[in-house]
C-alpha cells in the first residue's frame, strides 16, 4: 500500500515555504506591558468619543507619550475598526498616525499604530497569542503587544498594540525594493471574477458606512492599479485544474498560504478568507515576482464563535471552508490539487506537533495570565454585565457569552485532540504509540524491535529517505537530522510519527 507522507521535517528546502523575517522588535513588541498616554483637548476627546463621530475617519491633534519618557506631537488619532466602532467608550479601538502631521516622525521606526479595544475578548489574550503562534510557525503578519492606555491621565484599561501592514512591513518582510502594490481584504473580498473592467473591482465595498473597498490598495495608491489583482484573479478563475496546479506557484507563494492557513484553522479564524472572504492581505512582491498571503485581525479565535462557526474547536480540517466554493475559489482550488493538499496535512501536522498543543502554549498562557491581570483588574471599564478578572476559571473551565465564547485553554485542547483525530484518520498513528522512545528525541530513537529482522524507513513530508535499514543496533541515531517531525515506516504498519527536538 502507498503510504502518503504528511509530516514537515525543517529541512531546506526551495520548495517549502521560507521561515518569515521579522524586524528586530525594540520595545514595541518585546511582550511586557508598556505605557501609552495620548494627550489632547478636552473639546478634541469628546468629539472623539461622540456617537456622530463612531462611523468616520476624522483625525484629531494629539500629544502621545510613550513609557513616561518618549514624546512624540504632532501626532493623529482617530477611531479604527468595523464592529469595535460600536464598543462601549472605554473599549474603542484607535489608530495612531505618527507622522501625518510631522513628515519623518517615528516611533521606533513605526509611522502608524494600532491600538486594539478586543472587546469580544475577556482574557485580552487571543490577538497576542494569535500573533505569536504565527510567527513561531514562520509566517510574516503584523506583530502585537499589550499597552495600558491613558487619555488625558485617565486609565482606559489595556489594549493590544498592532502594527500597521504598510509600506514598511512588507519591505522589511519581502525585500525594501521595488515596492510593489499591497491589497487589504475584507469582506466580501473573495477573489471572485467580476469581468475585465479595474473599475468593477473598485468599486466592491465591504459593508460599513465608511464605504471603504473591499480591495483597498495600501501602497502605490497614487497611481490606482488593480491591472495585476486583476490578472491573478482571471488566472485563478479561467485556468483549469491542470493550468491552475501548473502556473500557480509562478503567481502565487501557495506553501506561504498553506502554512497559515493551516494555523489559522487551528487557531480558528474564521473571519478568514477561506470560511468568510475577509482579514486577510495580498502583496505582489516584486523580488519574488509573485502574491504573497498574510491574514490580519485575528481577535475572534481560540473558540469566539458567535454562533458563526459554532463547531469552531472541532471542524473537519478537510472541509473547514463554509461549503460555497465561490466565496474562497483561490482556497478551494488549490486544496483540490492531491499535492497541495498533503502539503497543507503536513503543515498541520507540524504545527501541532511544534506550538499549537497545551504542553508549549499553557505555560506561555499561564505566565500572560499573570502579567496582565493586574491591568485587567484595575481597568474601569470591566465591571457589571462586563466583569473580569483574569481569574483562572476564565482562561481554563468553559466559558461563554451565549455560549459564544470557549475558554482559551479547553480550546486549545479540544482543537488539538480534535485535528490530531482528523489526522490519524489518514493512517499517521499517534506520537504515543510508536514503537520505541523517546519522543520526542534529541538523539537516539530506542526501537522495541528486533535487530536485524526487519526493514525499517525514516521519510520526511516529501518522502525522501533519510535513514534506511535493517536494524543493527537497537537505536536509530538522530543527532544529526534537523529539528522537526518524521516518519518511521515497518513493513506490515501505518507509519508513526517520530519528533526531533
Amino acid at each position: 500500500m502507498l503510504l502518503r507522507c504528511f509530516l514537515l521535517a525543517f529541512a531546506s528546502t526551495a520548495a517549502f515555504a521560507q521561515h518569515a523575517i521579522y524586524p528586530s522588535n525594540g520595545t514595541l513588541f518585546d511582550e511586557q506591558v508598556h505605557r501609552i498616554d495620548i494627550q489632547l483637548s478636552s473639546d478634541s476627546l469628546n468629539l472623539l468619543w461622540s456617537s456622530a463621530e463612531r462611523w468616520t475617519n476624522r483625525e484629531f491633534l494629539c500629544t502621545l507619550v510613550y513609557d513616561q519618557s518618549d514624546t512624540l506631537a504632532p501626532v493623529a488619532i482617530r477611531l479604527r475598526g468595523n464592529t469595535s466602532r460600536n464598543a462601549p467608550t472605554g473599549k474603542l479601538s484607535y489608530r495612531i498616525d505618527i507622522n501625518q502631521w510631522l513628515p519623518g516622525q517615528t516611533l521606533q521606526g513605526h509611522k502608524h499604530l494600532a491600538l486594539n479595544g478586543s472587546r469580544n475578548d475577556p482574557s485580552m489574550a487571543r490577538e497576542l497569542t494569535a500573533a505569536y503562534l504565527m510567527e513561531k510557525a514562520g509566517i510574516s503578519v503584523p506583530r502585537c503587544n499589550p499597552v495600558a492606555l491613558y487619555i488625558n491621565g485617565q486609565y482606559q484599561g489595556l489594549r493590544i498594540l498592532s502594527e500597521y501592514a504598510d509600506q514598511m512591513f512588507v519591505q522589511t518582510r519581502f525585500g525594501s525594493n521595488p515596492l510593489g502594490p499591497l491589497f487589504k481584504c475584507t469582506w466580501p473580498a473573495n477573489l471572485g471574477w467580476e469581468g475585465p473592467l479595474e473599475q468593477t473591482y473598485k468599486n466592491i465595498v465591504n459593508p460599513s458606512p465608511l464605504n471603504e473597498r473591499a480591495y483597498d490598495l495600501k501602497t502605490l495608491e497614487a497611481g490606482d492599479d488593480y491591472s495585476g489583482l486583476l490578472d491573478f484573479i482571471q488566472f485563478i478563475h479561467q485556468s483549469n485544474s491542470s493550468q491552475f496546479s501548473a502556473g500557480i506557484d509562478s503567481r502565487f507563494n501557495v506553501q506561504g498560504f498553506l502554512k497559515a492557513l493551516a494555523m489559522e484553522i487551528l487557531i480558528g479564524h474564521w473571519d478568514n478568507y477561506y470560511f468568510n472572504k475577509n482579514n486577510y492581505y495580498l502583496y505582489w512582491a516584486p523580488q519574488a515576482g509573485r502574491w504573497e498571503y498574510f491574514p490580519f485581525d485575528m481577535d475572534n479565535t481560540f473558540g469566539i464563535h458567535w454562533n458563526v462557526c459554532p463547531d469552531v474547536d472541532d471542524r473537519d480540517i478537510h472541509q473547514w471552508g463554509n461549503g460555497t466554493t465561490a466565496d474562497a475559489p483561490l482556497a478551494y482550488k488549490i486544496l483540490a490539487n492531491s499535492q497541495f493538499r498533503a502539503d497543507f496535512e503536513g503543515y498541520v501536522e507540524q504545527h501541532l506537533a511544534t506550538v499549537f498543543n497545551p504542553g508549549h502554549l499553557f505555560p506561555r498562557l499561564d505566565s500572560l495570565r499573570l502579567k496582565l491581570q493586574p491591568f485587567i483588574a484595575q481597568d474601569p471599564n470591566y465591571n457589571g454585565s462586563n466583569a473580569y478578572l483574569g481569574d483562572e476559571q476564565r482562561w481554563s473551565q468553559n466559558f461563554s457569552v451565549n455560549s459564544d465564547i470557549w475558554a482559551v485553554k479547553p480550546y486549545i485542547s479540544s482543537r488539538h485532540a480534535s485535528a490530531l483525530t482528523q489526522l490519524q484518520g489518514l493512517g499517521i498513528q499517534d506520537l504515543g504509540q510508536a514503537p520505541g522512545g523517546p519522543n520526542p528525541t534529541d538523539g537516539r530513537f530506542w526501537l522495541n524491535v528486533e535487530s536485524g529482522l526487519e526493514p525499517l524507513r525514516i521519510t520526511d513530508i516529501w518522502g525522501r529517505v533519510w535513514w534506511e535499514g535493517p536494524l543493527i543496533q537497537p537505536y536509530i541515531d538522530l543527532a544529526d537530522f534537523p529539528a522537526g517531525m518524521y516518519l518511521l515506516h515497518r513493513a506490515n504498519a501505518s507509519p508513526f510519527r517520530i519528533l526531533k527536538k
